[in-house]
């Protein structure tokens, strides 16, 4: 089973997947900016009130390396959310403690700083809660530092109260008896006891040293003052961020989709596809304004000869000539693989295209199930045409209609007649052969046959066998990469000669406005329409490589009148030659085609 293929995804097919995805991002943008704008303007506003503690490690942590250790930090900023902490902000605030919505506590990157931030809807909320936070944790954490070294003062200062007593009892027993032994003794027992307060003094003094220096080790440098702006919502700024996701997740999605999307757009998907089958030419979209039509197919119509489309038609039909080189293919069959890719526009233009260059060219609407060239040309359809021909109803000769382009070039039209029930059959058998032998026996140079799409019936396949070659159509964005794949399988397995795709509707921002408006591109005649049923043809030989085989007027294999020739229902009639019998009553020659033969159109 094949598998699809894509083109290489380098920097150009990158960049028109995202042009071409643009309206989808932009779309995705404008969506979320203004969502997020609207969402965030309705938002209550939330204060935010900031203090900061300054840390001290080598008091805090007296074997600390380094004075901003973020594992020395980090330990902090856990006691900083301690329970005993909230417990005193709690007390702090009483009932507006509810209304304090985040607490966030960080260090401040390579210091020993901590940042406490409350957010509430209040700002004097918001301002009481941080500075709480930050008075509750100094005070803490300092009482724990100093409650070791406040119990040894107090140890020492009793021991200093009870040798202030001890002394004064030995002034005392020396008071009594200056002189006595035990006057010596008390003096020599108070030299010790001054020597001891000595001691527990000086301890005690460095102690309250000790106490006040870890006092300020864990200390408030900056309380919160009242926030004056909310910190959030900030509308613009949220909404700006939200583009900037949109515009990410956009650009990922356009990707995404155009590996996904499996429609024709670029020249080398249909190489790929059909392995190899030529791309005749592109035709770009046309009519509305420039801001709408790359994104519609090209209505069913003529082409005006001034536009960019028209161009393309002529390259279209350039490439057509030069792949005939060296070979015979001038009866030429136009389908696609569904309905809607353009086959009809296309083959009428090219048509147009064609005869405006001298050449005698024959239109043959073999659609029989939905044709739509007669309408396009502004010929009836469902009257005389194709099967009427090929069942013998009608002659050949009658049954076509020539339609004069603004230049006053002409060519044929033969519209498909009334549908049969079975198409198929019916373009298969050798009564669809024998017609286009007729007609290139009359001295068409080519002959472009309009047929049913190759997916949905089997009319292109089984009319193939008749035609030189075969065009396929495919639409730009439309047609999916499989269908014509499977398209061009089927055409080959009946031994079709493709002779190329072209590859209609495509965008025309890709440069054709720009050239020829730039390059004063105006071809002389006025834009080409259909003109209303006619038969004043384009001349043909009657002589020459081209002429009608002997003994036969124009495409008629009888020579005489416009009548019957006596072919049986069933048969393809033999027609008679229009043109040689347009001017060959003279007596009729300046009246319209439409009065020379009332029944034709």
């Amino acid at each position: 089973m094949a598998t699809e293929q894509y083109p290489k995804l380098d920097a150009r097919h990158l960049a028109r997947a995202l042009w071409r995805r643009a309206p989808l991002i932009a779309g995705l943008v404008v969506v979320a900016f203004v969502l997020t704008y609207a969402v965030s303007s309705l938002e209550s506003p939330v204060y935010t009130g900031t203090a900061e503690v300054q840390l001290d490690i080598g008091e805090l942590y007296p074997n600390a390396k380094s004075t901003t250790d973020p594992a020395l930090i980090g330990s902090e900023i856990y006691t900083v959310k301690a329970a005993a902490v909230r417990d005193g902000v709690a007390n702090d605030l009483g009932g507006d403690i509810n209304k304090v919505q985040k607490v966030t506590v960080n260090g401040v990157a390579d210091t020993n700083v901590i940042r406490i931030s409350a957010s509430s809807n209040s700002p004097s909320i918001a301002k009481a809660a941080a500075n709480s936070y930050a008075h509750n944790y100094t005070d803490q954490r300092q009482e724990r530092l100093v409650s070791s070294i406040k119990a040894g003062i107090a140890s020492t200062a009793t021991q200093i109260a009870t040798i202030e007593g001890q002394i004064r009892d030995q002034n005392a027993i020396i008071s009594q008896n200056p002189t006595g032994g035990d006057a010596e003794v008390a003096r020599t027992t108070k030299s010790l006891l001054v020597n001891s307060q000595a001691t527990l003094q000086k301890q005690l003094l460095d102690s309250q040293t000790q106490a006040d220096t870890l006092g300020k080790a864990v200390t408030v440098t900056r309380e919160s003052g009242n926030p004056r702006l909310p910190d959030s919502p900030n509308p613009l700024r949220d909404a700006g961020v939200a583009a900037v996701v949109a515009l990410v997740f956009g650009i990922g999605l356009a990707f995404l989709l155009e590996q996904l999307d499996n429609r024709i757009k670029t020249s080398e998907q249909i190489e790929l596809a059909t392995e190899g089958v030529p791309v005749l030419g592109t035709v770009p979209v046309y009519g509305g304004n420039k801001h709408t039509r790359r994104f519609r197919s090209a209505p069913r119509t003529l082409v005006a000869a001034t536009s960019p489309a028209a161009e393309s038609y002529h390259t279209l039909a350039t490439s057509l000539r030069f792949s005939s080189i060296g070979k015979e293919k001038r009866t030429i069959l136009v389908t696609s693989s569904s309905g809607g890719e353009g086959k009809t526009t296309v083959t009428a233009n090219l048509a147009a295209v064609l005869a405006e260059s001298g050449l005698r060219v024959v239109v043959v609407s073999a659609d029989l199930r939905r044709p739509m060239l007669g309408e396009l040309l502004g010929v009836p359809d469902n009257q005389k045409g194709l099967t009427s021909a090929m069942l013998g109803d009608s002659d050949l000769s009658s049954c076509f209609v020539s339609v004069t382009l603004p230049s006053g070039k002409s060519l044929f039209v033969l519209p498909a007649g009334p549908l049969p029930h079975e198409p198929s059959v019916l373009l298969g058998s050798d009564m669809f052969g024998t017609v286009l032998d007729q007609i290139k026996q009359a001295g068409a140079d080519f002959i472009l046959i309009d047929c049913a799409p190759v997916l949905p019936v089997s009319d292109p396949l089984a009319a193939s066998r008749h035609v030189d070659g075969v065009i396929v159509l495919s639409l730009h964005g439309k047609t999916k990469i499989g269908n014509l794949r499977q398209t061009v399988t089927r055409l080959r397995q009946v031994d079709a000669d493709i002779i190329g795709v072209v590859l209609n509707g495509v965008p025309a921002s890709g440069g054709y406005e720009g050239y020829y408006g730039s390059y004063g591109y105006r071809p002389p005649a006025p834009p080409a329409t259909a003109a209303g049923p006619t038969l004043d043809p384009p001349p043909m030989p009657t002589d020459g490589p081209n002429a009608p085989p002997p003994g036969t007027n124009g495409v008629n294999g009888s020579s005489g009148s416009n009548g019957s020739n006596g072919s049986t229902k069933g048969t393809p009639a033999e027609p008679s030659d229009p043109v040689t019998q347009g001017r060959a009553d003279t007596g009729d020659s300046g009246k319209s085609s439409a009065e020379r033969n009332p029944e034709q159109g």
